[in-house]
């Protein structure tokens, strides 16, 4: 049964952006195509794609296009996920957007149940998802209520498909950012949290799966310390001053994370240990070594010793 919606400007567009997943990709847009809530438009961003996905989602718009369900194929040649993003945003005459990827699925009543939490003093509206893993796992990951700026840093809370919002305020924020190729999304997060959105949680129901796979049109896949520097330093720009130390243990907990792949990431953590004055160096120093030596857990650690000031 379909759920309408009151008003058409409470309708939604859901932006896909999709390079080289001619295989997969009508696994997803089925998904969509499947919702419950109406209307629905769909804009699919074909980002210079070298197999033939652009066939297959012109076939499947052509054949799933109806009065409420609104499909629009696009293309954008320059590559990077972002800006594919910002080619469907331009294209969005909704009053909510949702970002949507393009190997993941939503339930039939995705929408719906995001749709239901959409009140007028509403900005972004969030929710749980399960994922996927490559071997068979499944795990469980929420959408945080509090500590908005920590946990976006540290637990992707405005991870890409993780929430909804006004087409407006991504407007506001200036869209995605263009040359970003890692932590895009909570790089966009944070200029959304500079403007005090009202964020409502939509419950614990799961309806999104997200599928772990080993490409993506997202992350790149060398030069790690390089890429990841673009965004990093947008969001340290952004965040309150008092948290832009934040970032630099981020900085260190990925370069650790990538060492045995990059001969630069000690050098780079111990240059920011070294640029890092008081207590908080000791720690700095503390939390490489445990990372390096197998530690976990380091962002939930220090959630509870930064109100002591560190």
């Amino acid at each position: 049964m379909k759920t309408e919606s009151k008003d058409c400007r409470d309708s939604i567009t859901v932006v896909v952006p999709v390079r080289n997943r001619a295989g997969i990709v009508c696994r997803t847009l089925d998904s969509i195509a499947e919702q419950t809530y109406r209307p629905v438009r769909l804009i699919v961003v074909d980002n210079g794609s070298t197999d033939s996905t652009l066939d297959v989602i012109t076939d499947w718009a052509s054949r799933h296009r109806d009065k409420d369900f609104m499909v629009s194929v696009l293309s954008e040649p320059r590559p990077g996920a972002c800006r594919a993003r910002n080619k469907g945003l331009d294209a969005v005459e909704t009053e909510w957007t949702m970002f949507f990827d393009s190997d993941d699925l939503m339930a039939p009543g995705h929408i719906a149940r995001a749709m239901s939490e959409a009140d007028s003093d509403v900005d972004v509206v969030g929710w749980d998802y399960v994922l996927k893993t490559k071997n068979g796992k499944q795990k469980l990951r929420r959408f945080y209520q509090r500590d908005f700026i920590y946990n976006n840093l540290f637990h992707s809370m405005f991870g890409t498909v993780r929430y909804m919002a006004r087409t407006s305020l991504f407007r506001r924020a200036g869209g995605w950012l263009d040359d970003a190729a890692m932590f895009d999304d909570a790089e966009l997060g944070m200029r959304l949290l500079a403007l005090n959105p009202c964020i409502r949680y939509a419950g614990p129901e799961i309806t999104l799966t997200i599928l772990e796979s080993e490409s993506s049109i997202m992350t790149a896949r060398s030069g790690r310390l390089q890429s990841m520097h673009i965004a990093l330093d947008a969001m340290q720009r952004t965040m309150p001053a008092d948290t832009r130390h934040w970032v630099d243990l981020m900085r260190i907990l990925m370069a650790l994370t990538w060492a045995r792949h990059d001969a630069a990431s000690g050098d780079y953590v111990r240059r920011i240990i070294d640029d890092t004055s008081g207590l908080r160096r000791h720690l700095w120093r503390f939390f490489a070594f445990y990372t390096r030596h197998g530690g976990r857990g380091v962002a939930h650690i220090y959630s509870l010793l930064r109100y002591l000031g560190f």
